[in-house]
């Protein structure tokens, strides 16, 4: 018996050719659209009295888009995130942790944990409105989706990175034969590629323009750029799929955009793992077909088209093409167009429903049109305001809770699995390396850059910072006694003992009592003057030249020595004998200037 829903009063943006809005009725035969009223001339009455078991459901402040497609989901990983911290698309092979993980998850044991892992993802990824998915982990099969999906209509297909070796085709239609970024490509890999793509209709999955090292090496080996490679045996063609081709020039971009060949990208992933900045317009307003995927670090595809509008805020011509790109391309790439990826009669009844009963989404569109409710729809909502998912005419997601019937608990299971994940990747050991460099950059950071902006050391001080980088090491400056021992006289600890200033306008008194004993100059007395020469604490041959020039001057005259005053509490004594007066210098630690 066939069954029937009716949905009424909604926000309709078709993404079709057309680019159709409005306020329409849809009418839904099993799993199909049978009608869409865009005259407004449908009459539900009449139809519900034909047919009463019909549903009918009212939209009413709620916009219906064409369920999502995914077209790069990793799935794997998708519980461990933190490990991608500060990787590239080329140290991602390379990682430890990720190694590890990879290594634990195959273990027979840990089958039912990665089956859960897969359980997890796809249910995210239905309620952010994903209705089709292409699985490019590489580490389950067809077998293992019948437990995964549980009962759900949500398409997956599976990239299968062995069957490239292989001149048989894919026993399953849902495959892609992929070969990934880490793969050796060679002249036997080329060939088993155009023998599947002769033999039968084989989807390719290539990642292939993620490392500028590899390309290199391809370059070298073929004495041509890969994508020359590609076309002369005719793999680019729209059954293949290039994923984050980050590192085309501009020539091969041209020689891209000349051909029929898919394009994903994974924003995220981008932004995360590219070192430059990416152009993300190069591909938007070209003529290749782009869809768009999570990859490694993306949450879902509609946050994904948000990141991209946000980095190309100021250069968006308009929003309506980002919105294609996780619906219309992404069923162009898989060839499935005519089944799904916009609201048109005769297609699949895959759909999202965005709620604006909410105050935070309340609708500010001037007029219904593609564009404008597009552009609404990318910039005021996310993810949270999908209140509804319809895959292939069923409720999988209605009002906010999932309709499906689940064998697990989705927290407590991704909770348990996720901390399993990270100890066996020795998060806390990864974790704390992380910090250790942090350390190291703060430390560099904190001595060698903001000192000199703010002009906190001095010419000599610089002289002595001459090593620095990961780990530094300050070298003094040469000089000729390196057996000279060091002063510790000015070292804590080192005080002998204490004395207590008389007045403001005695000098400091730095001396021991056994070095109190200061014999005057013995040409001190009154009436005698000194030479304005300067005297220092280590001038003790410019003392002995004067004291010789003063003999000189008064060759009769006695040399009369006063007797050594001692400095005491007791102000006893009335007459002092006046003491030499010294230079005062600034006193010198450390290193001399002598080289």
């Amino acid at each position: 018996m066939d069954s029937f829903i009716i949905i009424k009063n909604g926000i309709v943006l078709t993404l079709d050719r057309q680019g159709r809005a409005g306020i329409h009725t849809i009418v839904i035969k099993n799993n199909k659209i049978v009608e869409i009223d865009f005259d407004n001339r449908f009459e539900i009455g009449k139809f519900i009295d034909r047919y009463p078991q019909t549903k009918l459901i009212d939209a009413q402040n709620k916009i219906i888009v064409p369920g999502f497609i995914n077209s790069n989901c990793y799935s794997t990983f998708s519980l461990n995130k933190l490990f991608f911290k500060k990787c590239t698309f080329e140290s991602l092979k390379e990682n430890p942790a990720l190694q590890t993980i990879d290594k634990y998850l195959y273990l027979v044991e840990n089958v039912p944990k990665r089956k859960n892992i897969f359980k997890v993802n796809y249910l995210k990824s239905i309620c952010a409105g994903e209705v089709n998915v292409i699985e490019s982990s590489g580490d389950i099969n067809h077998e293992q989706l019948d437990d995964a999906l549980n009962g759900s209509n949500m398409t997956v297909n599976l990239v299968d990175y062995e069957n490239n070796k292989s001149a048989n085709a894919p026993i399953d239609a849902k495959s892609f034969s992929g070969v990934r970024g880490d793969e050796q490509i060679n002249m036997y890999l080329v060939n088993n590629l155009k023998n599947l793509t002769n033999s039968a209709d084989v989807k390719l999955f290539l990642e292939v323009y993620q490392s500028e090292k590899d390309l290199t090496e391809i370059k070298d080996l073929f004495r041509k750029s890969l994508i020359y490679v590609l076309k002369d045996y005719n793999l680019l063609t729209q059954s293949t799929i290039l994923s984050n081709p980050i590192y085309l020039s501009k020539n091969e971009f041209d020689v891209l955009n000349s051909t029929s060949t898919n394009v994903v990208l994974s924003p995220s992933d981008i932004v995360n793992f590219y070192p430059r900045n990416f152009d993300f317009r190069n591909f938007i307003y070209s003529d290749l077909n782009v869809s768009i995927g999570t990859g490694f670090t993306g949450k879902n595809v509609f946050s994904e088209i948000k990141l991209i509008s946000s980095l190309c805020s100021k250069n968006i011509r308009n929003y309506e093409p980002l919105l294609k790109m996780i619906s219309l391309n992404g069923a162009y790439a898989q060839g499935i167009s005519n089944l799904t990826g916009s609201i048109e009669k005769n297609k699949l009844a895959n759909f999202v429903f965005f709620d604006l009963n909410k105050f935070n989404s309340f609708a500010a569109f001037p007029e219904i049109d593609s564009e404008k409710i597009s552009e609404y729809i990318i910039e005021n909502l996310n993810s949270e305001n999908i209140s509804d998912v319809i895959i292939n005419g069923n409720f999988e997601v209605k009002d906010y809770n999932v309709e499906l019937k689940l064998d697990f608990n989705p927290l407590k299971t991704a909770s348990e699995i996720s901390n399993e994940i990270y100890k066996a990747g020795n998060y806390h050991e990864y974790a704390e390396k992380q910090k250790h460099f942090k350390r190291h950059e703060n430390i560099n950071e904190e001595i060698f850059d903001n000192p000199y902006v703010s002009g906190g050391l001095e010419e000599t001080q610089k002289e002595l910072l001459v090593e620095f980088g990961e780990e530094f090491r300050v070298v003094k400056k040469e000089s000729d006694d390196v057996l000279q021992p060091i002063d510790n006289s000015f070292l804590p600890g080192s005080v002998n003992s204490l004395s207590y200033i008389d007045s403001y306008d005695s000098d400091f008194n730095f001396l021991t009592i056994e070095e109190e004993q200061i014999t005057p100059h013995p040409l001190t007395k009154e009436g005698v003057k000194f030479s304005p020469k300067k005297i220092s604490f280590d001038e003790e041959e410019t003392l002995a030249a004067e004291t010789k020039e003063r003999r000189d001057e008064n060759p009769k005259e006695p040399v009369r020595e006063k007797p050594v005053i001692r400095n005491t509490d007791s102000h006893e004594e009335t007459q002092k004998p006046k003491e030499p007066q010294f230079k005062k210098v600034k006193l010198r630690f450390g290193f001399s200037d002598d080289k």
